[in-house]
C-alpha cells in the first residue's frame, strides 16, 4: 500500500489521493510520468517528483524513519504489508502507578518473526535491551501503545525519546476498521481464544500478579508471563486483519481492478 500512497506529498489529503487513483495515477511510478495530473497539484509536479524518488529510493533500502516523519500516524498502518517481516510487537505491564509517579515497568513483551521473548524485571529487564529490540525494527505494533507503552517505556528509558519508528497502532486503527473496544473485546469478536487460565484476566490483574510475585508466589509470575504473551502475540494476528480491512476501506482496490482491467 505505501507504493500507492500519496499522503506524504505537501497539501495531498485523501480526497486527492482518490482522485489521483481515479485518473489511474496508481503509483509513484505512474505519478512520474503521468499526463493527466489534477490541476491542483500539476504546478508541483517538479517538486513532487524530487520527493517521490526520494521516498523510492530511501524504501528500496528498507529505510522506515523517513515515513514515520512524513505520514501522519494514523496512517502508519499502510507500511505495514512492507516491513511486516521486520515488525514488532509490544506490550508492557506495569506496577500500575503512573509513570511520574512511582510507576515501574515489571514486564515487556515482544514477538517478531524471530517469535516471542520477555524481559522481567529484576531478571533481564535493562534500557540497552529494549534500545537494541526496538531501534532494529522497522515497524512498531501495539494496542493503545502510542498513549501507554511507549510514552511509560520513554519517561524510563531516555534513549527510547528520540527513536523514530513508525507505529501501527491498532487501537485507533481498528476503530477507522470497524473495530472497536478494548484488546480483549476484539479478540473475542475476531474469534481469538485464550487459555482458561488467563482468559478472564485484565490490567488490574496483572498489576496484582507481579505484587503476589514480589511477595513469594512463584506460580504468579508464570501466570502474569502467559497473560502477558497473550497480549503480546494476539497483535500481529490482529495487524493482519485491520491492515486488511483499511485497505479495503481505501477504495484503492477499485481502482487497482478498474485500471487493470483495460
Amino acid at each position: 500500500m505505501i507504493k500507492n500512497t500519496f499522503l506524504m506529498l505537501d497539501g495531498v489529503g485523501e480526497k486527492t489521493e482518490k482522485l489521483l487513483w481515479q485518473k489511474g495515477i496508481l503509483s509513484w511510478d505512474d505519478f512520474m510520468v503521468s499526463d493527466r495530473l489534477p490541476r491542483s497539484i500539476g504546478s508541483k509536479r517538479y517538486l513532487f517528483n524530487e520527493m517521490l524518488t526520494y521516498f523510492t529510493n530511501e524504501l528500496s533500502q528498507d529505510n522506515e524513519k523517513p515515513f514515520a516523519e512524513f505520514i501522519k500516524k494514523s496512517d502508519h498502518w499502510r507500511l505495514y504489508d512492507h516491513f511486516k517481516e521486520s515488525a514488532i510487537c509490544l506490550d508492557i505491564e506495569t506496577n500500575g502507578l503512573p509513570a511520574s509517579n512511582g510507576g515501574d515497568i515489571t514486564v515487556v513483551g515482544l514477538y517478531d518473526h524471530a517469535g516471542f521473548r520477555q524481559y522481567v524485571k529484576g531478571v533481564n529487564l535493562t534500557e540497552d535491551a529494549i534500545f537494541s529490540e526496538l531501534s532494529s525494527s522497522k515497524l512498531l505494533i501495539s494496542f493503545y501503545g502510542s498513549v501507554f507503552d511507549m510514552p511509560f517505556l520513554s519517561h524510563h528509558y531516555r534513549s527510547l525519546a528520540d527513536l523514530t519508528i513508525p507505529h501501527f497502532d491498532l487501537c485507533f486503527a481498528g476503530r477507522r476498521a470497524g473495530l472497536s473496544g478494548g484488546l480483549k473485546k476484539i479478540e473475542a469478536h475476531l474469534g481469538l481464544k485464550r487459555d482458561d487460565s488467563i482468559d478472564l484476566l485484565n490490567g488490574y490483574d496483572a498489576v496484582k500478579l507481579w505484587g503476589k510475585w514480589e511477595n513469594g508466589d512463584r506460580d504468579a509470575l508464570e501466570t502474569l508471563l502467559y497473560y502477558n504473551e497473550a497480549d503480546t502475540v494476539n497483535l500481529m494476528h490482529i495487524a493482519n486483519i485491520i491492515y486488511d480491512r483499511l485497505f479495503e476501506k481505501s477504495g484503492f482496490s477499485r481502482f487497482h481492478a478498474k485500471f487493470s482491467d483495460q
